[in-house]
C-alpha cells in the first residue's frame, strides 16, 4: 500500500557568499518574475529541472516545487552557475551547502477512514471537523504533521528527507491497519 506514495514538493535553501544582482538577472525575458514593490526577490521558473528558484540580493537561494531532494539541489546548483555566467553574481561564487527545508508526500490508501475512531487510538493527534475537514497528527515535537482525510489520503509535510516522508506515512499507515474499527466500511 505504501508503493502509491508521490513526493509532490521539496524545498531546499542556500546562500552564495556573494551579492546576486537582482537588477541585471530581471533582464531574463520570459523565465524571470520581479517586482519589488510586491516582493523583493527574484522568482526564476526554470524548466530543467523544473523548479521554481527564489533569489535575493543578500545571497540566499531557495528552490520549491521540485519532486525530489536531488533535483531540487540540481535547481539551485544549475541556477547558480547560469547567474555567474551572466554576470548576476558579485563578488565570492562560493554555494553554502544545499539544505532540505521541507518534503511533502502524499499516500493514497484507497479506503474510507473513521476519523473520530482514530482519533483515539493516534497519539497527538487532533481531529475538531468543524475547524478543519481532516485528522492533524503531529509524530513528535518536530515540525512534522500528517493529514488524514476521510477519503484515505495522507500529506506529510515538515520532513527534512524524503525517507522521513515514507517513514511517516508508513507509520500512519500500520497504525489503521492494525485497528479495523478506523476503517469505515459505511462509507461507499
Amino acid at each position: 500500500m505504501i508503493n502509491n506514495l508521490t513526493i509532490v514538493n521539496v524545498v531546499a535553501s542556500t546562500f552564495v557568499k556573494s551579492t546576486i544582482d537582482i537588477e541585471k538577472l530581471a533582464m531574463i525575458p520570459k523565465q524571470v518574475n520581479y517586482e519589488p514593490e510586491v516582493f523583493p526577490g527574484l522568482i526564476y521558473r526554470r524548466q530543467n529541472p523544473k523548479a521554481t528558484v527564489i533569489m535575493f540580493a543578500s545571497g540566499k537561494i531557495t528552490s520549491v516545487g521540485t519532486k525530489s531532494e536531488n533535483h531540487a539541489r540540481k535547481a539551485i546548483r544549475t541556477t547558480v552557475e547560469e547567474i555567474k555566467k551572466l554576470g548576476g553574481l558579485m563578488g565570492s561564487c562560493k554555494l553554502n551547502p544545499i539544505n532540505i527545508e521541507n518534503v511533502v508526500g502524499t499516500l493514497d490508501l484507497r479506503l474510507s477512514i473513521d476519523l473520530d475512531e482514530l482519533a483515539l487510538i493516534l497519539p497527538n493527534a487532533l481531529y475538531e471537523t468543524e475547524q478543519f475537514p481532516g485528522l492533524i497528527y503531529r509524530p513528535s515535537s518536530s515540525n512534522e504533521v500528517v493529514l488524514v482525510f476521510a477519503s484515505g489520503k495522507l500529506v506529510a509535510t515538515g520532513a527534512k528527507s524524503e525517507i522521513r516522508v515514507k517513514q511517516l506515512l508508513k507509520e500512519v499507515y500500520e497504525t489503521i491497519s492494525r485497528a479495523e474499527s478506523v476503517i469505515d466500511r459505511n462509507r461507499p
